[in-house]
C-alpha cells in the first residue's frame, strides 16, 4: 500500500504536533517494512526526520516557511495532485484537518482543540477556517484518532460524529526523560545560563494566552509575599505564533507585582536542555485552560517531579490521581495548590510514586503500533 503523510503544517507552529510527527516517522520505520510512505514536507523542516528505510520517501514541497493560509492552499489543492502522482492508496493528516478534495480514504488525527476556547492566538479568519475545515474533515475522514477520551467526547458532541469512527490513542513520552544519564558539566552550564541555583517552580510550554500565565504569576506572587518563600518561577518555552501584546504584558506583570527578580523566562529551549530543567525543579505546574493531551505533564511525571495541573479539558484525564488537580481559572486555587505541595514533602513523594505507575501507559511504540493498525483499516 502507498501511504501519504501530510507533514506541512505541524512542524512550524505546533510544538505538540512536531513532537508527535518526529516520533511517528521514527517508529513507523521500525515497525513497517512492507508499505511505502510518502511524507510531504517543506524543505526547511526536512532535517527533523532521519530516513533510513527504502520504503520511506521525503517529498519536498516548498523552500520557504509558510504561513497558515499558504498551508491551507497546499493541503487543499496540491495534495490531491500528489495523490495522483504517487498513486497513493491512503492519506494520513495528523494536524486536525484533512483535504476536502481528497478522492481516497484518509485518517485524521485531531490533537488541537483550541478552536473551542476563546484565545487571541486563534481568532478571526484563522479560527473560522480552522473550524470550517475541521468540521468538513471529520465528516469526510474514514477514521479519526484523538489523544484522549475527553477529546473524543467533545468531537462527538460538537460535530455529531459516530463514536465508533474515533479511536483514542494516547501519545507517548520521550525516553530521555526517564534516563538517569546526566552530564554534570552540561547540567552546571544550564543552571548557570538560566540562573537556576535557587529552588524553583516550573512551567513548560508555549507562552499562549489560554495557558493561563496571568493567574500563575499572580498566585506565585502571593506565595512569595505572604509565605516568605525564597523561590523562583521558571517559565520554559515560548513557541511560535505568539501574540506580541500578550508577551509584552507577561514580561511587565512581574514588575508590577514586584517579583521580577523571582521570575525567569527561558525562551525556547532544546529537549536536551529541558531534561535538566525538569530534573532540578521542586514542582511542576500546568495551569492551561485548554489541552487535548498535555505533553509537559507526562514529561514532568517521567522526570520524577510532582505535578500540579488544571482540571480543564483532557488534563484531568491525563494526570488523574498522579497529580494535584485544580480549577485554575481562580488564582487562589493555584496559590493553595502550590502551597500544599511545597510544604508537604510526604505529599510530593506520594505524587512522584503514583506518577511512576501512571507514566507506563504513555508509550510511543504502542502509540504508533495502534496508529498503524487504524491506518491500515
Amino acid at each position: 500500500m502507498n501511504i501519504g503523510i501530510d507533514a506541512v503544517g505541524n512542524l512550524s507552529e505546533d510544538t505538540g504536533g512536531k513532537n508527535y510527527l518526529t516520533h511517528l516517522i521514527k517508529n513507523l520505520q521500525n515497525i513497517d517494512k512492507d508499505n511505502s510512505y510518502f511524507i510531504f514536507i517543506n524543505k526547511p523542516d526536512s532535517d527533523l526526520f532521519k530516513i533510513h528505510n527504502d520504503n520511506f520517501n521525503l517529498i519536498l514541497l516548498s523552500n520557504k516557511k509558510l504561513n497558515f493560509f499558504k498551508k491551507i492552499l497546499i493541503k487543499q489543492f496540491m495534495i490531491p495532485k500528489l495523490i495522483i502522482k504517487f498513486k497513493l492508496d491512503k492519506m494520513y493528516f495528523p494536524d486536525s484537518s484533512g483535504c476536502i478534495f481528497c478522492k481516497i480514504d484518509y485518517l485524521l488525527l485531531i490533537q488541537n482543540l483550541i478552536i473551542f476556547y476563546k484565545t487571541r492566538e486563534v481568532r478571526g479568519l484563522k479560527k473560522f477556517y480552522r473550524t470550517f475545515l475541521m468540521k468538513l474533515s471529520v465528516k469526510k475522514a474514514k477514521n479519526i484518532i484523538v489523544p484522549s477520551f475527553t477529546a473524543k467526547e467533545l468531537l462527538v458532541q460538537k460535530f455529531k460524529i459516530i463514536p465508533e469512527k474515533i479511536s483514542v490513542i494516547y501519545h507517548g513520552v520521550d525516553e530521555e526523560f526517564f534516563s538517569n544519564n546526566f552530564d554534570k558539566d552540561y547540567e552546571k552550564k544550564i543552571i548557570d545560563k538560566f540562573n537556576l541555583n535557587k529552588k524553583y517552580i516550573l512551567y513548560v510550554s508555549a507562552l499562549w494566552e489560554y495557558k493561563n500565565h496571568t493567574n500563575l504569576i499572580k498566585a506565585f506572587g502571593k506565595l512569595i509575599k505572604e509565605d516568605g518563600l525564597d523561590l523562583n518561577l521558571v517559565l520554559a518555552g515560548k513557541g511560535l505564533i505568539t501574540d506580541d501584546d500578550y508577551i509584552k504584558y507577561l514580561y511587565e506583570l512581574p514588575k508590577k507585582l514586584n517579583i521580577a527578580n523571582n521570575i525567569i523566562f527561558t525562551g525556547d529551549v532544546s529537549k536536551e536542555c529541558l531534561k535538566y530543567i525538569y530534573k532540578n525543579a521542586l514542582v511542576f505546574i500546568m495551569p492551561s485552560m485548554c489541552e487535548s493531551f498535555g505533553f509537559p505533564v507526562i514529561e514532568a511525571m517521567a522526570s520524577g517531579i510532582p505535578v500540579i495541573s488544571s482540571n480543564a479539558f483532557a488534563l484531568k484525564e491525563i494526570v488523574g490521581d498522579a497529580g494535584i488537580l485544580m480549577d485554575a481559572s481562580d488564582c487562589e486555587n493555584i496559590y493553595k495548590s502550590l502551597k500544599e505541595v511545597i510544604f508537604d514533602s510526604n505529599l510530593r513523594n506520594n505524587l512522584v510514586s503514583k506518577a511512576k505507575d501512571k507514566i507506563k501507559i504513555f508509550s510511543w511504540e504502542n502509540c504508533i503500533k495502534e496508529t498503524l493498525s487504524v491506518l491500515l483499516k
